[in-house]
């Protein structure tokens, strides 16, 4: 089973620098992830020095993520999420902040006493980032008082699963994750799809990303309401001074030209 542990969400960097490994250049980044209590620092890289690197800001980055070595500000060595961009940066306005989101697929690795002590279990992931074979440790846990995962059961150990979660800490070589959801696999039912004589589509939509067409229509509310207004207005000005309708007129004076062709 393929294994991987990628990374959606908003990141801030900072002081970028050239980095190359294996005659592969590539921009490095200091980087900053939000946390539930707190900014946890990391390392962003983008592929492709030889262009212009970003400006520093927020960012919205989908990453395949890895444990790497840092330095901390007393100059010794840890480990920190290395994330290496999949595709371009999406750049955000200033303000933003928002918990990113970590997606794994992979085996569970410990045994079955150590998830019911720990009450999480890890999940040992091999994937190509820069290079084949890039390690990751994510350790899972349930949060407490979860309405979807209070009676989901722990996976056994060599169970398949794919979990999304947010990051909570580092812990020596492991990124620890609170669940957010999990699905369990693989499984032997067999899903049948649809058959030749349904024809499935879906049409075309777009959203209005601009808000144009919304200020269109409160624009025409806005002059619908003026046009009813003016109306009514016309009306009660006819009633207060007894305009009689051009089409009452008219009716008055065919009944009187009647009248005198009679009596002739």
């Amino acid at each position: 089973m393929a294994t991987t542990c990628t990374f959606y969400g908003l990141v801030g960097i900072q002081n970028p620098s050239r980095f190359q490994y294996d005659n592969k250049h590539f921009w490095k980044y200091d980087g900053y992830i939000a946390l539930p209590d707190g900014d946890l620092a990391v390392a962003v890289f983008t592929f492709g020095a030889n262009t212009a690197s970003s400006e520093e800001g927020i960012y919205l980055m989908h990453a395949r993520a890895m444990i790497g070595s840092g330095v901390t500000d007393e100059g010794t060595t840890t480990h920190t999420l290395h994330f290496y961009a999949i595709d371009e940066l999406q750049p955000l306005d200033d303000g933003n902040r928002a918990l990113p989101m970590l997606i794994v697929a992979g085996k569970v690795s410990r045994s079955n006493f150590a998830l019911e002590q720990d009450h999480g279990f890890d999940i040992d992931i091999s994937q190509y980032v820069f290079a084949p074979q890039q390690n990751i440790r994510v350790c899972c846990y349930y949060p407490q008082g979860h309405p979807r995962l209070s009676k989901t059961p722990l996976p056994s150990a060599s169970k398949h699963v794919v979990v999304q979660g947010t990051i909570l800490r580092i812990e020596n070589e492991r990124c620890i994750l609170a669940v957010k959801d999990i699905a369990f696999g693989p499984s032997d039912n067999i899903v049948a799809g649809p058959t030749s004589d349904v024809v499935s589509s879906t049409p075309s939509k777009s959203f209005d990303w601009s808000g144009k067409k919304k200020q269109n229509a409160k624009s025409k509310d806005v002059a619908d309401e003026k046009g009813k207004e003016k109306i009514k207005r016309g009306r009660e000005d006819d009633e207060e001074h007894d305009v009689i309708p051009p089409s009452s007129s008219k009716a008055g004076s065919s009944k009187a030209g009647s009248s005198k062709a009679a009596r002739s």
